[in-house]
């Protein structure tokens, strides 16, 4: 009797090592999954904030234009190098945004990665101790020699 109820509790004590093992490999996916699913909103976001600040640009530049035609400047030399710089300096910043982004989706993307590395390192060494328990309750029932 004592023999059956120390298989029993050993089952059970692999058993929750298993249950144990592909709950932390599960979380650590769901948490991978979530790391890129926040990279792709990073990206989404950061280019949506480059439009909307492309956009504003152009209202400026508008604005330029308008205001020299009202002062009766006439769109050649000098003024129109000032809208060309501002344009020019407006998209630059509309990149660097872009890039900020970007640069966050990779740092997420490496998140996902090492998540993703981390459950399935769990899951591994949950069977391997559910291994070794298995076979330490073997050997010690003398169902495999010692």
């Amino acid at each position: 009797m004592a023999g059956i109820l120390g298989l029993i509790a050993a089952g059970v004590s692999i058993a929750g090592t298993l249950y144990g093992a592909l709950s932390a490999s599960s979380a650590s996916d769901k948490a991978a999954s979530a790391s890129r699913q926040a990279a792709q909103e990073a990206q989404d976001l950061a280019k949506y904030e480059a439009d909307l600040f492309r956009a504003r640009g152009a209202k400026l530049v508008s604005s330029q234009r308008a205001l020299y035609g009202v002062a009766g400047v006439q769109m050649i030399g000098s003024p129109l190098e000032v809208i060309a710089n501002t344009s020019a300096e407006l998209e630059q910043d509309a990149l660097a945004i872009q890039k900020g982004g970007q640069a966050r989706a990779r740092q997420l993307l490496g998140q996902a990665e090492v998540q993703s590395s981390m459950a399935s390192s769990l899951l591994t060494a949950g069977l391997v101790r559910a291994g070794g328990q298995a076979l330490s309750l073997l050997t010690q029932e003398g169902l495999l020699p010692q």
